[in-house]
């Protein structure tokens, strides 16, 4: 993705460093936490993401335990994977 982007640091650090800068410059929050998103929404957020078919093509599977934790995550502070 670095090479794609652009970046001259391919290290996954690196263009995750990247990466964060520009979210920032462009205003994109770095969690949910940032949001008006209330994490009293997780169950709901969960059922639109399994209801959503694009998580049948991860290239592994997804369960509601996987989308619950990573919507945690995002509330905590967010996620870089």
């Amino acid at each position: 993705l670095a090479a794609a982007a652009g970046r001259e640091d391919r290290s996954a650090e690196g263009f995750l460093s990247w990466l964060r800068a520009l979210k920032a410059e462009v205003g994109v929050p770095a969690s949910l936490a940032e949001t008006d998103v209330s994490p009293d929404l997780l169950d709901e957020l969960v059922g639109v993401a399994l209801a959503d078919g694009c998580h049948l093509n991860n290239p592994r599977p997804v369960a509601r335990e996987d989308l619950e934790a990573i919507f945690t995550a995002a509330f905590a502070g967010g996620v870089d994977r």
